[in-house]
């Protein structure tokens, strides 16, 4: 095809497996990243949980041949465990055999995508801080060791996260929304790990009413962790120090040293980002984060931002390498199908805390597992979510018509479903 300039800004995830995608279409992009290559992989040690990878995210780094790599560094998980008391339930995902997530470090999928990127000839400028962009005359500024440097483009890819440049500079319509979710990275290390004897192939998690502490495990043996607050309960406990007991007593004696960890950690905040607009000046084109940024309770963060790079990849085949009339397409299907997913994530966290309504939530699972294993058509709406390809936005519109449904008969369940109840309740979703 016809030499052109492409720019892709950001290294991460999305920005990465984009670049070798394009490069193996016969298009050669230049990724720019404002951060030094070890600056990049240990900023995620320090402050990110694991990611876990699910049939999406696979399917698209199947197509740049890294899924093997993953699925080898990664600790597959099952179901997830719930913690209440002195008793543990754990759910499996699904009663489909063969699907399962895949947890991964973000620095060690980070690592094998730089890797690959390398390997297949990608150009990328690792430390180069983007610090202005003329998009009337096609031309990036670059700031890197102080030095200034200009760089035109013919197509720019903004996938430079939250936080956008490119999206602020072209002032393209957004929200985003500050979620009342505060975190703080607390990890558990091999020998705590196996004194609690934690599955190992399953999210596990401690609910509770003041906030939720999750893990997820590593191929160490160790346990990735993030516990969840509200701002108000972080201020209470930075008043008095002596509530970080009183509400979360097991954590004290879960986690080994859990108070210094609390403490010393400094705490981040999840955001949400929504974006109608993703291209424009018909020759910028906006992914991953910077468009539909999501709460991490349904792990598809990385997923959805893998499927955007697929879906827009695929497209451009279609249209003979037509970068202008791929974005138009890309643009018209892709925002209402990501804006489902910001939905269904922040409502998830719901099924992860449990709690009070544990026996409701394990009713309605028993159920849906029990439907998949009796019709093999029915997918649960976490299957469809993480072990298909269907939209976000048409498993949002089967949820809602369900979960009505599922709820009154998760009052008359116990246990397991008989099979003519199963039928009776199939006919009617």
């Amino acid at each position: 095809m016809e030499s052109k300039d492409i720019i892709i800004i950001g290294a991460g995830i999305a920005g990465i497996t984009l670049a070798i995608r394009l490069k193996r279409m016969g298009i050669d992009p230049m990724v720019f990243e404002e951060h030094e290559e070890s600056e990049l992989i240990d900023g995620y040690d320090k402050k990110s949980v694991n990611i876990t990878i699910s049939h999406r995210g696979i399917q698209a780094l199947k197509q740049i041949d890294c899924a093997k790599e993953l699925i080898e560094k990664s600790m597959d998980i099952t179901g997830r465990t719930h913690f209440i008391g002195e008793e543990s339930y754990f759910t499996p995902y699904t009663s489909k055999p063969n699907f399962c997530l895949y947890s991964i470090e973000r620095k060690d999928l980070t690592k094998i995508l730089i890797q690959r990127a390398k390997k297949e000839g990608v150009k990328i400028q690792f430390g180069f801080k983007l610090t202005k962009a003329r998009f009337d005359k096609k031309i990036c500024f670059f700031l890197n060791k102080r030095k200034v440097y200009e760089h035109p483009y013919d197509f720019l890819f903004g996938v430079d996260g939250v936080h956008s440049n490119i999206r602020n500079w072209l002032r393209i319509p957004h929200s985003i929304t500050q979620r009342d979710v505060i975190y703080k990275k607390i990890d558990i290390d091999p020998a705590n790990a196996a004194r609690l004897k934690l599955n190992s192939h399953s999210v596990n998690i401690w609910p509770n009413p003041k906030g939720l502490f999750f893990t997820l495990p590593n191929k160490d043996g160790s346990q990735s962790g993030l516990i969840n607050i509200s701002s108000k309960i972080l201020d209470d406990i930075e008043s008095d120090s002596n509530l970080l007991n009183k509400y979360f007593p097991i954590l004290e004696t879960v986690v080994d040293n859990f108070s210094e960890k609390f403490h010393t950690t400094p705490p981040g905040s999840f955001k949400e980002v929504e974006c109608d607009g993703w291209f424009a000046r018909s020759s910028v084109l906006l992914m991953g984060d910077a468009v539909h940024a999501m709460m991490p309770f349904y792990a598809q963060g990385a997923n959805c931002a893998l499927e955007d790079v697929s879906i827009f990849c695929e497209t451009l085949k279609k249209n003979n390498y037509d970068l202008w009339k791929t974005s138009l397409e890309f643009q018209k299907v892709r925002p209402p199908v990501t804006k489902a997913i910001i939905k269904l994530s922040r409502g998830n966290l719901k099924n992860l805390k449990a709690d009070k309504d544990i026996d409701e939530h394990l009713n309605i699972k028993n159920i849906e597992l029990g439907l998949e294993r009796k019709f093999p058509d029915y997918f649960s709406e976490y299957s469809m979510v993480s072990f298909t390809d269907i939209p976000y936005d048409k498993v949002l519109n089967i949820f809602e018509k369900r979960q009505p449904i599922l709820k009154e008969y998760s009052k008359k369940v116990i246990g397991e479903v008989s099979d003519n109840l199963l039928s009776e309740i199939y006919t009617k979703l």
